[in-house]
């Protein structure tokens, strides 16, 4: 999405940190597999971000690999929630 992490603790204050994972794993891949990463991101709320991720082979069109992750803005000097910033929210939901 565009954010790096030491850019936004140097010049917002903020850092994103996993704050719970789900996984699951469907399938193998194997070497040299052609894979697609697919990232969504399922819901936005004030201080954090639910995202869904899938891994699918290319070839056969088969899921291998799903999970949700949650993380959370936090203050990167106090390592407290705070409110994730209005000009990341617009980016993330494509205004």
């Amino acid at each position: 999405m565009g954010f790096e992490q030491g850019q936004l603790i140097e010049s917002q204050g903020v850092i994103f940190v996993v704050r719970s994972l789900k996984a699951e794993h469907l399938l193998p891949a194997r070497f040299n597999d052609m894979l697609v990463v697919y990232t969504q991101v399922e819901k936005s709320r004030h201080a954090s971000l639910i995202f869904s991720q899938k891994i699918t082979d290319l070839k056969q069109n088969k899921v291998l690999f799903e999970a949700q992750v949650t993380v959370a803005c936090l203050d990167a000097k106090k390592f407290k929630p705070c409110a994730i910033l209005s000009d990341i929210l617009e980016k993330i939901n494509g205004q």
